[in-house]
């Protein structure tokens, strides 16, 4: 039990806006895209501002999945306005894909929401 005074998650909380939970762009989403959001928002540094280095490998690794189902996710997520690409992957450098999360500051800018502008595609 945490003393008085002391921060009762001592490594931060990963908390997503109810009004993106309850859009029609999240609804939509496959639950391994869901699952993906959490971990690229884990992976994200609040004091930096900056991208998320996350590789396809790494989203296997981490949803439990294989390579076309992490994929997929990716997809879906940059198809819903949820991530942008900021830097390509370089597989000759070994460099994993930057993506910004557009429901969270970046490089000391506002939030761009892009998923609010993806309602259903039906």
């Amino acid at each position: 039990m945490a003393k008085r005074g002391e921060p009762k998650w001592k490594k931060g909380v990963i908390a997503l806006p109810r009004e993106m939970i309850e859009s029609p762009a999240y609804r939509d989403l496959p639950c391994t895209a869901r699952c993906l959001i959490v971990e690229l928002q884990n992976v994200w540094n609040p004091t930096k501002n900056t991208a998320v280095h996350f590789s396809n490998r790494r989203a296997q690794a981490a949803l439990k999945v294989g390579p076309d189902t992490a994929s997929k996710a990716f997809h879906s997520l940059l198809d819903s306005g949820f991530i942008k690409l900021s830097k390509e992957s370089d597989l000759i450098q070994r460099k994993a894909a930057e993506y910004r999360l557009t429901w969270l500051k970046f490089n000391g800018c506002e939030p761009t929401n892009e998923w609010r502008k993806n309602g259903t595609k039906k």
